[in-house]
């Protein structure tokens, strides 16, 4: 089943909750890495994410933006069913 635009915005802020690196993103989503990149840079460009600098590297969080993003994402989506 094909996912639209914003189901793949949901599902990359959900997997930003818990702070994810750009490859745990790209296997979570399901995603190659040019759509990754695309979304990352949508995302960052409307701050619904930022980077932070983790021992690990770079990991990707939501922001308050990105979390009103997904409250009213899943209203709409109980509104819809």
């Amino acid at each position: 089943m094909y996912r639209n635009r914003i189901e793949v915005i949901a599902e990359i802020l959900k997997i930003a909750r818990k702070g994810a690196t750009k490859t745990q993103i790209m296997y979570d989503a399901n995603l190659s890495f040019l759509q990754l990149k695309k979304f990352i840079n949508f995302l960052q460009a409307k701050r619904l994410i930022k980077v932070i600098e983790s021992q690990n590297g770079k990991l990707y969080v939501i922001t308050p933006s990105g979390e009103s993003f997904l409250e009213y994402y899943s209203k709409l989506e109980k509104f819809v069913k």
